[in-house]
């Protein structure tokens, strides 16, 4: 086959263009080379939006009659020409070696010969690496802060290693106390014991009492029923009201949760599921560290406190189950904070064997 080359000015390009049959791969999509050369090579890609001085990486595939020759090679976008569709890519970071196949294929496919797998590796495998310049010797310093400097050079570098072997020692010490000693509570919130008041019929929901406290004797739940007949739950005590679930007008049907009240006295406390692991964790000498929604954060030695089992709960998507369990707050916790959200970590080295040798 002929092939045919362009020339083009040398203020433009600085090697000869060939049109020579050659597959550009980038990615999963393959494109047709326009030309090549030893600096670069064009593409014929219509509408594919690509940014200028942006690097890519290619396979340039070269079909041979019995084989084809795979040459990746990264390359740097240098034009676009939208309307014909035509991008140009600079070759860039092509060692010696690429560089010298490249060469070789050229000669090869102009001279007419027929490129061999066995030429190739030869061409590979030959030193391209040059004699190394001799590098000159640094100035000495004249001015005695340079002076200073140069002495001072080699400890700052000290330093800088014996920092960064400290921050690597402090990152693994921590990774390895982390597995061994910490666990998580899969979730945690603020709870307290309560009661609560549910729809006594199906039908629409006419009455939520409106008050911080629920009135004893006083609706705190009324339900007009589908024969317009009004059926209300009495107060029967003076119970904080903590969660309405329901607002008034709501269709309801018979049983539904309407508003959980508070029981006259209880303290808030944190509920949380815990796998099967971390309840293992749980035992004297144990710190648990709470952080609250404001920003708090308090730790509860759970030796003097200890949890409450509360029972369990399903984990979703999985056949298993967690324990739901019952935590000191280590806090006063207003009312309000009924259902807020709770960091909560274990930190069981106390209740280790190490961890007693050491207190």
């Amino acid at each position: 086959m002929a092939a045919s080359i362009v020339h083009e000015s040398e203020v433009q390009r600085q090697h000869t263009r060939y049109r020579l049959p050659v597959q550009c791969q980038f990615g999963d999509q393959s494109f047709d080379v326009i030309d090549w050369s030893v600096g670069g090579f064009a593409i014929h890609a219509p509408g594919m939006d690509i940014s200028l001085r942006r690097v890519l990486s290619f396979r340039l595939v070269f079909p041979l009659e019995e084989y084809d020759i795979v040459l990746p090679i990264q390359g740097e976008v240098r034009n676009v020409d939208a309307g014909k569709g035509r991008i140009g890519f600079k070759f860039v970071n092509t060692s010696q070696r690429q560089i010298a196949v490249l060469r070789y294929i050229i000669d090869a496919f102009l001279s007419g010969e027929i490129v061999s797998l066995g030429d190739i590796l030869d061409v590979t495998a030959r030193t391209h690496a040059a004699v190394p310049r001799t590098v000159p010797k640094r100035s000495e310093p004249h001015t005695a802060a340079g002076r200073l400097m140069e002495r001072l050079r080699p400890l700052l570098s000290y330093g800088a290693i014996a920092i960064a072997t400290l921050a690597l020692l402090a990152f693994v010490v921590t990774a390895v106390y982390e597995r061994l000693f910490i666990s998580r509570a899969l979730s945690a919130a603020i709870s307290i014991d309560t009661i609560t008041i549910a729809a006594p019929v199906s039908g629409q929901l006419e009455v939520v009492t409106e008050g911080a406290d629920l009135i004893p004797g006083a609706p705190a739940v009324a339900v007009r029923d589908w024969g317009q007949r009004e059926v209300f739950v009495e107060a029967k005590c003076a119970c904080p009201v903590v969660e309405r679930l329901l607002p008034v007008g709501s269709t309801v049907t018979e049983g539904a949760p309407v508003l959980r009240a508070a029981l006259v006295g209880a303290k808030p406390f944190v509920r949380a599921i815990i796998d099967e692991d971390t309840l293992i964790r749980i035992r004297e000498g144990t710190v648990a560290r709470l952080e609250f929604a404001d920003g708090t954060i308090t730790e509860v030695n759970l030796t003097d406190h200890p949890p409450r089992a509360l029972g369990v709960a399903g984990l979703p998507g999985s056949a298993s189950t967690a324990s739901v369990v019952a935590f000191d707050p280590g806090r006063e916790i207003p009312l309000d904070w009924y259902g807020a959200p709770v960091r909560l970590r274990f930190d069981s080295f106390g209740a280790s064997l190490i961890g007693r040798v050491f207190d």
